[in-house]
């Protein structure tokens, strides 16, 4: 078995995690959380705003809720 001088492979290597290394790991965490919420939140508000629209909308079956694209369809003409 002959030893290779250096690493040619294109497999992840396995290093040791650092202090600094973990922080960034936690800040990444949390930029993504704090993204996450933000964009659930936008979409309770659209999707708060739809319903209300719906309402204002006249459709000719109750028996189920419009969709999105439908309600937008006929809230424009």
């Amino acid at each position: 078995m002959t030893a290779r001088s250096s690493i040619t492979s294109s497999e992840p290597t396995i290093t040791s995690t650092t202090f600094t290394d973990s922080i960034d790991i936690s800040k990444s965490r949390m930029r993504r959380q704090k993204a996450n919420t933000r964009e659930r939140n936008r979409m309770h508000g659209l999707n708060r705003a739809l319903d209300k629209l719906r309402q204002r909308v006249p459709i000719t079956t109750q028996h189920q809720k419009l969709s999105k694209i439908e309600t937008l369809r006929l809230a424009s003409n």
